[in-house]
């Protein structure tokens, strides 16, 4: 474990990856005992669901490409009259962007129909207006984050005293992170201040490669200070995002009543769609082909993990 938190210029791997989830899993929801079915497509399974929580990375698209059939499946829903959502940790855009980007792809998504992280944090940050002062921004994404009561502030590594004058760290991307603002992310919750992670991604997905997330350097800063505990999550597995994701697909169904038996939380990633579903008391699509465990090794990492999909299926 050490190796895969100490090596921060190591490439991400799958198996890394991995470690620095299970490092992770006590701040996670529990696994529950499950068995699973398979199917070639999750269009194949449709009869099981009225309405469908889809992950972004690997389930609707692969770096700037969208999947192959994440189109056919959108407009196979919407005849069945299933409900679809996106649900993304991707949190450093504000979701009209993430909507847009989804168009470029040709998946003509309602701005209704998708839910971030990010929206999730800020959400809290507008209920939570008398516990927070400042909150300093990382890597550049301060935009858009306005909370009345609150002074958002941009933080960066040249300027390490900032890190320690605010309230609060929120952590909405790192596209840009490297390790100068590490420094001053350990130096930061070292000495006791807080941050706020609206993606709990470890690793994203590319055209080979997998890239850090914040998840990973938030992980790898709270192992440097003994801190980890100073980290509150908002993204996938954790509940905030998925409460306020069936909030909105509430009210975005045309159903009277939604139930969870019958809405599948669809993803990549044991550790965020399927844990964080489980626990949201939805059923589960693993799709193997697109993202995390496109090269293999689902099979051995829900053994290891103890986390079982309820369904496994190689693409959409």
């Amino acid at each position: 474990m050490d190796k895969d938190m100490d090596n921060l210029e190591d490439p991400m791997t799958l198996a890394r990856a991995l470690s620095v989830y299970e490092y992770l899993r006590p701040s996670m929801p529990k696994a529950a005992p499950r068995s699973s079915q398979t199917a070639a497509r999750l269009r194949d399974v449709l009869d099981h669901f009225d309405a469908l929580l889809l992950d972004g990375y690997g389930v609707l698209n692969v770096g700037h490409e969208a999947v192959p059939g994440a189109l056919d499946l959108l407009n196979e829903a919407r005849v069945r009259g299933i409900d679809v959502m996106v649900l993304t940790n991707g949190a450093s855009k504000p979701t009209a962007a993430t909507v847009n980007k989804y168009h470029d792809f040709g998946l003509n998504l309602d701005p209704r129909q998708v839910v971030s992280s990010r929206d999730a944090l800020l959400a809290h940050l507008h209920q939570q207006q008398s516990n927070l002062k400042t909150i300093g921004v990382v890597d550049g994404f301060v935009e858009g984050v306005e909370v009345e009561g609150i002074t958002a502030l941009p933080l960066t590594p040249d300027q390490p005293k900032a890190w320690l004058e605010v309230d609060a760290i929120g952590f909405f991307g790192a596209v840009h992170w490297h390790s100068g603002w590490q420094s001053c992310l350990v130096e930061a919750m070292a000495a006791g201040v807080k941050v706020l992670v609206a993606n709990p991604d470890v690793a994203a997905p590319h055209q080979g490669e997998f890239s850090r997330e914040p998840g990973f350097w938030a992980a790898a800063a709270g192992f440097s200070a003994n801190r980890i505990d100073q980290i509150e999550w908002f993204g996938k597995p954790h509940p905030p995002v998925f409460e306020l994701a069936l909030e909105r697909l509430e009210a975005f169904s045309a159903r009277p009543k939604l139930n969870k038996d019958r809405i599948a939380m669809v993803g990549d990633s044991l550790h965020t769609d399927i844990l964080g579903g489980q626990a949201a008391g939805l059923k589960t699509v693993l799709i193997t082909g697109h993202g995390l465990f496109r090269q293999g090794g689902a099979e051995d990492a829900i053994a290891s993990t103890g986390i079982t999909p309820d369904f496994i299926t190689a693409t959409v």
